[in-house]
């Protein structure tokens, strides 16, 4: 009989855009996969693949207990029919609802990616409410990242750090992986001119929430427009995310909408239509686990300029494939648009720069061999690396 992996996310999307390569390596070495999350219109193309999708009551935004109660049994119901050899959870709620479940149904292997650490973990407070939040989230995490059961996956050092200093056992069973990686062979680089077009292209991408960025973005760049002469259109790919607390309402949206010089997307199916059109991609994010935004551009042999954040600046070397600013510095990050699109020999030489920093350290292949070695090891069969 087939050994069962089963995949788990909060959305469809998800598993569509950052793990169907991993998913279709389990199927080509003969694996039975099934795909767990809450479906948002991705779930016929996750079919198509060979995957077998089981959505999943979850309510992402929610923090009403009874909810998250509700969101635990129905994924225990799935788990209770597809009785998984292992479980690979993704994203915050999966890796704490789904540790617990999995553990209860006495699931034989646990696989936990930290894609990102979440608000409540990172804060601060060491007293009242908050700081007791903050005590039983990392006891929690402490407890879903150990075990002889489990291997916890990193993605970059600082969030280890955070989780390890509460539990050092998380350390001595992490594995760490250069973020989910990027398919090198979907996104490649463009033939490069030494001549500046007359209008440069600066794009942001990802989820319009605070904690991207995107407050900062507009700010900056409202400030460019207002100081340059140069022709700059500013993009931003990416759609509200009504599932997030922090998504920008939609008076500031509209607000928004009305600069001049500033547009707006939406959700892109795609995002390498934007990237062909782009020149230099900016993300000013609070904190990430490592940016497939980034990635993505950076694989096109775009320059880049991100926050001096964990996950951003394991991507951007400051000067050698980009810039880094201080997070939520809006002068800095216009002052340091300013310089690059001022600059196009500079562009050019941090986009060579940084397509051959994410062919070294990020080539998705790396990922999946190093998640096949964690299987592998948890299941006790042997697996063929991905060609490099």
């Amino acid at each position: 009989m087939r050994q069962r992996v089963v995949l788990v996310s909060n959305t469809g999307w998800n598993i569509l855009n950052f793990r169907m390569n991993l998913a279709t390596s389990l199927i080509d070495r003969g694996y039975d996969v099934h795909a767990v999350g809450t479906s948002d219109g991705c779930d016929d193309e996750i079919r198509r693949a060979g995957v077998t999708w089981h959505d999943w009551g979850l309510t992402r935004r929610s923090i009403n207990p009874l909810s998250e109660l509700d969101a635990m049994r129905s994924l225990d119901s799935v788990y209770r029919r597809i009785k998984p050899d292992l479980v690979h959870h993704f994203t915050v709620k999966p890796v704490l609802y789904g540790t617990t479940v999995a553990r209860m149904r006495k699931i034989p292997a646990v696989v936990n990616s930290v894609t990102g650490l979440p608000y409540f973990v990172l804060s601060q407070s060491k007293s009242g409410v908050r700081g007791v939040a903050r005590d039983a989230a990392l006891k929690w995490y402490s407890w879903a990242l150990s075990g002889d059961d489990v291997c916890p996956m990193f993605q970059n050092e600082d969030d280890l750090s955070v989780i390890a200093a509460a539990n050092q056992r998380v350390r001595d069973q992490a594995v760490s992986t250069c973020g989910s990686g990027v398919d090198l062979s979907k996104f490649q680089a463009a033939s490069e001119s030494m001549v500046a077009p007359d209008e440069l292209v600066v794009t942001f991408v990802g989820r319009l929430i605070r904690e991207k960025g995107i407050y900062e973005f507009v700010e900056a760049a409202r400030a460019v427009l207002a100081q340059t002469n140069r022709r700059i259109r500013f993009v931003v790919c990416g759609e509200v995310d009504s599932g997030n607390r922090s998504a920008v309402p939609q008076a500031t949206m509209d607000a928004w909408r009305s600069v001049s010089g500033l547009e707006f997307t939406g959700h892109v199916r795609d995002v390498r239509t934007v990237l062909e059109q782009s020149h230099l991609v900016v993300l000013p994010s609070y904190r990430e686990g490592t940016p497939r935004a980034l990635l993505e551009a950076g694989a096109c042999g775009l320059p880049l300029i991100a926050t001096d954040v964990p996950g951003c600046r394991e991507v951007v070397a400051d000067r050698e494939n980009g810039l880094l600013v201080p997070a939520k510095d809006s002068g800095a990050l216009a002052d340091a648009m300013i310089e690059l699109t001022s600059d196009w020999l500079l562009m050019r030489k941090f986009g060579r720069a940084g397509r051959s920093r994410v062919q070294a350290l990020f080539d998705e292949r790396l990922v999946i061999n190093a998640t096949l070695g964690v299987y592998e090891r948890l299941l006790g069969v042997e697996q063929p690396a991905v060609a490099a």
